[in-house]
């Protein structure tokens, strides 16, 4: 009886870098044609009025590719110049209903359509959102980034005025960071007033974190607009490393480093969640836990297709609660598994800088080729959810905004991974400001102790 093998790309490096290449182009080719169409902009199956949030993750569908290809992933001809216009609206629409929502005493960005009063029925009111605040600053970030290709814009979207207002928002953010005795270090869903006694979820911290370490450590703009609010960041920073490695790995003698099992993968959905972004945390981060964060990468790869399998069988859907005193019962559906494989798979790989974590992963051959061909498997079980148009939903048939944005992401991040980029904006490893974060985070590691 004769086997057959699987086929193996000769070069699965630069083959898949192809790959990804000509997926994210069809993606950002299909938003794009979506954006001009006035029925269906900023539109879903699930969502069919333009609204704050989603606002933010079509355009990071288009910008997050940009920082790669520039405006040369944007349609050609008069289309190009058409779909510039609509991301200057956009944003002026963003900007116009954060200032009204400000205004009227709310200290984070409008939630709608996943965080208000009524859901999308009629007559909803938006609520005080961390993650909109995190969204809004991160597309203001990247809209700066490919400021060359939008020498255009109209005036209200200066850089000066832009960062103006990056920074508020940022500021109001870091307002809401909770580290508090007996509690969760990091962020909830809202305000404080809004839900008292609240603790840190780990969902939001991560979705926070991943903004905050880009708008920290890119430095082709002058983002941040003073010293205090990058020292907030750093300290942010040391704590959410402490509590994200208590929660994965124990601290003191409670050492317990987590491994990815058959049984917490089928019976446990929202600590799968929950342990990837802790796991993309700490290599964002850059954990000093090196041997401990090779195990779970080991684990999480070498059972990753398992998670993949059961997702294509079944819902792999989590519910965030939303749940407050003020604002009654909420939830936050998440069906984004296979892109946050895909994105923990590549942020370890190419955003963590530990040199024994790098020495270690290189002498046991854990990079070339096992890494390139575990993306593979992956991305090609994700692509099974790509829609006809292009675009992509849980299952393949229906476009979702939130799970297209997460597979752009994940996407960008293999491919910065696969090509080493040098279009890469300077990250952590980078950073003048590195080694003093390591040195702070030490001494406040050895006072926890």
């Amino acid at each position: 009886m004769s086997i057959t093998l699987p086929s193996i790309p000769e070069d699965p490096k630069n083959y898949l870098s192809g790959e990804i290449e000509k997926t994210l182009r069809s993606t950002v080719s299909a938003t794009c044609k979506r954006c001009l169409d006035p029925k269906l902009a900023f539109t879903d199956s699930q969502y069919k009025q333009k609204s704050f949030v989603t606002t933010c993750e079509v355009l990071e569908t288009i910008l997050i590719p940009m920082l790669i290809w520039g405006e040369d992933i944007l349609p050609k001809g008069n289309d190009r110049r058409k779909v510039k216009q609509v991301i200057y609206q956009a944003l002026e629409f963003l900007i116009e209903k954060n200032d009204d929502f400000i205004n009227e005493g709310n200290k984070l960005c409008p939630g709608d359509p996943y965080f208000s009063t009524r859901g999308t029925r009629k007559g909803s009111k938006p609520l005080p959102y961390t993650e909109a605040n995190a969204f809004f600053i991160s597309t203001i970030l990247h809209f700066l980034l490919c400021a060359e290709h939008f020498k255009d814009a109209p005036t209200k979207l200066s850089k000066d005025n832009l960062k103006t207002i990056a920074n508020t928002a940022l500021s109001n953010l870091l307002e809401q960071f909770i580290d508090k005795r007996g509690k969760i270090t990091g962020w909830s869903h809202t305000t404080s007033e809004i839900n008292p006694g609240g603790q840190g979820e780990i969902y939001f911290t991560w979705s926070i974190i991943e903004t905050l370490v880009d708008i920290q450590y890119l430095r082709e703009i002058d983002f941040i607009s003073n010293e205090v609010l990058g020292e907030k960041i750093n300290d942010c920073f040391k704590k959410v490393t402490a509590a994200m490695e208590d929660y994965l790995y124990g601290g003191g003698k409670l050492t317990r480093p987590f491994i990815f099992t058959h049984s917490i993968i089928r019976d446990k959905k929202l600590d799968i969640y929950n342990k990837c972004q802790a796991f993309i945390i700490l290599g964002l981060l850059q954990s000093e836990r090196y041997s401990e964060m090779i195990l779970t990468l080991i684990t999480l790869v070498t059972n990753s297709n398992l998670i993949s399998e059961i997702a294509n069988d079944e819902d792999y859907l989590v519910h965030y609660s939303l749940k407050t005193a003020s604002t009654g019962g909420h939830v936050l559906d998440d069906e984004s598994i296979l892109p946050l494989i895909v994105r923990s798979i590549a942020t370890v790989f190419d955003e963590y800088y530990d040199e024994k974590f790098l020495k270690a992963t290189e002498k046991a051959h854990l990079r070339n080729p096992w890494s390139y061909l575990v993306m593979k498997d992956r991305i090609e079980e994700l692509k099974k959810n790509q829609t006809p148009e292009d675009l992509w939903g849980p299952e393949g048939e229906e476009y979702e905004i939130y799970y297209t944005e997460r597979t752009v992401e994940a996407l960008a991040s293999c491919y910065y991974y696969l090509t080493e980029s040098e279009k890469r904006p300077t990250m952590l490893k980078e950073s003048k400001d590195f080694e003093n974060f390591r040195k702070e985070y030490k001494e406040l590691d050895a006072q926890d102790e």
